[in-house]
C-alpha cells in the first residue's frame, strides 16, 4: 500500500513538472512568448537562428506573429540584438514598422540597445525613422537616453526630427543635457550627442 501511494506521489510529481515546462515554453516571462512552442517569437527568444530559418521556410506566417504583448519575431531579435535573425526576418518580408501594444517599433528596440548595424538593416529595409510610441518618444529620444552616439550619429543621417518633444514636452536636447549631469563616460558621451543634435539643428 505505501509503495503505490509512493509511486502515485511521485506520478502526480511528474505530471505537475511537465505541466510547468509547457508552461514556461508556451507562456514565456514576464514580457510574454508565443503562445505556440514552435513559433517564431520562440525561435527568437531560444537564439534558435535554424529553427527560426526553417520556419520562416514552412511558414509565410511565421514572420508576422505576435506575442501577448503584440511583439513580433523582429521586434525580439532587435531586442536581443540579433543580427542574423533581423536580416532573416526582413528576408521574410516581416513589417519592419510593426508596433506592438506600446506602439513600439522594432527600430526603437534596436535604438534603445545602442544596436546600431540592426538599425541599419532596419533603416536600409525602410523603417520609419521618426515613427513614435505611446509616449511620444522616437527612436532617437531612445539612442539619446541610451548614450549611444553611434546610433544618434546613423539615425540624424536618416533624418531623424533633432527639434522633436515627448508627451512631457522634453526636447531631444533636453534629454542629453540630462546626461552631462550624470558624470563620467556617461558625462562625455552626453557632450558627444549634444554636439551631434546642436549640429542638427543648425543645418
Amino acid at each position: 500500500m505505501q509503495r503505490n501511494s509512493a509511486f502515485m506521489v511521485l506520478g502526480v510529481g511528474l505530471l505537475l513538472a511537465l505541466h510547468a515546462n509547457q508552461a514556461v515554453a508556451e507562456d514565456g516571462d514576464d514580457d510574454g512568448a508565443s503562445h505556440k512552442s514552435r513559433s517564431a517569437v520562440v525561435a527568437v527568444r531560444r537564439n534558435d537562428l535554424m529553427g527560426l530559418k526553417e520556419l520562416l521556410d514552412d511558414d509565410d506566417a511565421a514572420a508576422t506573429e505576435v506575442d501577448k504583448k503584440g511583439n513580433t519575431a523582429l521586434h525580439w531579435a532587435a531586442r536581443v540584438g540579433n543580427l542574423d535573425m533581423v536580416n532573416a526576418l526582413l528576408d521574410a518580408s516581416a513589417d519592419v514598422d510593426a508596433e506592438q501594444d506600446h506602439h513600439r517599433t522594432p527600430l526603437m528596440y534596436a535604438s534603445m540597445h545602442g544596436a546600431v548595424e540592426i538599425c541599419r538593416a532596419l533603416l536600409k529595409r525602410g523603417a520609419t525613422v521618426n515613427a513614435s510610441d505611446g509616449s511620444e518618444e522616437t527612436a532617437l529620444m531612445f539612442a539619446v537616453r541610451g548614450g549611444h552616439t553611434a546610433t544618434v550619429e546613423l539615425l540624424l543621417s536618416y533624418g531623424a526630427d533633432a527639434s522633436g518633444e515627448n508627451y512631457e514636452a522634453e526636447t531631444v536636447l533636453d534629454m542629453s543635457r540630462e546626461r552631462v549631469g550624470h558624470g563620467g563616460d556617461a558625462a562625455e558621451r552626453a557632450k558627444d550627442i549634444s554636439a551631434l543634435i546642436r549640429q542638427k539643428l543648425e543645418v
